[in-house]
């Protein structure tokens, strides 16, 4: 049942950050396609924190 309970948190886990992952690379995209010609520096940076985070999870 533990192992189970396990497999299943690790599972939802990888989803969870593989999702952020995707979210952030859209996110980028979108950013980049919408301001050509100026980046949001900091948006970029929160975002690459964001995924430094889950990484480390």
């Amino acid at each position: 049942m533990v192992r189970l309970l396990s497999s299943r948190f690790l599972f939802v886990a990888a989803v969870v950050r593989y999702w952020c992952n995707f979210t952030f690379l859209f996110e980028t995209v979108l950013l980049a396609w919408k301001d050509q010609d100026r980046v949001n520096v900091e948006h970029v940076n929160v975002a690459f924190r964001r995924v430094d985070t889950i990484k480390a999870l």
